[in-house]
């Protein structure tokens, strides 16, 4: 089945007030509340259980805390040097996952990259 045209991504019950969020249509297969088979093979660090710190939840975690953390401001670019200061984890790991958002346009999509927010550093 072809995948669902790019719109509003994950979901609410019903009668509960939802939030669109638009992605670029490369990114159809995202979901909020799903680990898609694209993240556990490019991030795969954290699904193949040989470190106790790189978790599916974790992953879940650090994504969730990245996405959420633009959709708080979208019309500025979200730094890797912003959500280290409020992440901890291995560094590597952190900056794979935001560039993996950034690359499929999970964050920061149609920014200059110049516009940054005032504690980007």
């Amino acid at each position: 089945a072809a995948p669902p045209p790019a719109g509003p991504a994950g979901g609410k019950a019903a009668g509960a007030t939802r939030e669109v969020h638009r992605v670029p249509a490369s990114a159809a297969w995202f979901r909020h509340d799903k680990i898609h088979a694209l993240e556990r093979d490019t991030l795969s660090e954290f699904f193949s259980g040989t470190h106790a710190s790189r978790t599916p939840a974790t992953y879940k975690e650090y994504r969730d805390f990245m996405i959420n953390r633009f959709r708080q401001h979208p019309s500025r670019v979200l730094t890797f040097s912003e959500c280290r200061k409020f992440l901890s984890g291995d560094i590597n790991s952190l900056y794979r996952i935001w560039h993996f958002l950034q690359q499929w346009g999970l964050i920061n999509h149609g920014l200059v990259e110049g516009k940054r927010g005032p504690d980007a550093g």
